[in-house]
């Protein structure tokens, strides 16, 4: 298998060092190490590659998400392929590395880090517009924890309403009473999946 070279993107070097394997011992993804070479500490840092077949054509995406990377510091990643392909695959390729210097919104009560979805963010997770909020990070044991949600999930809908932004979010949370069951619709691996979410 080949393996790219390092390179940097958006002030992020990007070092690939091989594959990953799941709890049953199935290749699950790509991994490697991310350096924030820039001067600017980073709220979000999102690495994707490209995983290509043996005539180069392109199967699927890894790609890894973290919180807070600060200028200099170094993250270990695990990139998780973004959809299950049954073909062998030869190469990775350099994908894109997406750089946010912008707090996050921390929403305590659902337990979630939420993000504005960027265009090359939303390209990169295979959805058409960048209507939604990017899960950046989960709190263990939160409201959407017990949900399933996880990082890097996009929510999309909270109950019949569509989610634009963090503010459509924290407007229909606090209009939901304590107890109530909300079915949430979430962006997770280039498909729409509906979790039940209690608060």
């Amino acid at each position: 298998m080949n393996l790219p070279a390092p390179y940097s993107d958006h002030g992020v070097r990007v070092v690939v060092d091989g594959l990953w394997k799941d709890a049953a011992g199935n290749v699950a993804g790509i991994s490697g190490l991310a350096t924030n070479e820039s001067d600017k500490d980073l709220s979000i840092c999102n690495v994707s590659l490209d995983i290509l077949d043996d005539g180069g054509a392109k199967v699927s995406t890894a790609i890894a998400s973290t919180i807070g990377l600060k200028a200099g510091q170094n993250w270990r990643f695990q990139a998780v392929f973004a959809n299950p392909f049954s073909v062998s695959f030869k190469s990775v390729a350099p994908g894109t590395v997406l750089a946010v210097s912008e707090p996050t919104s921390r929403n305590l009560r659902l337990g979630i880090f939420g993000s504005a979805l960027s265009l090359p963010l939303s390209q990169s997770l295979g959805l058409e517009s960048a209507s939604g909020v990017f899960v950046a990070g989960v709190a263990p044991g939160s409201p959407a924890a017990r949900a399933g949600i996880v990082q890097g999930d996009v929510i999309l809908k909270y109950g019949p309403k569509k989610v634009h932004a963090n503010a459509d979010l924290q407007s229909d949370l606090a209009a939901t009473a304590p107890g109530t069951k909300v079915q949430i619709l979430i962006w997770r691996a280039r498909k729409e999946v509906t979790v039940q979410l209690v608060l």
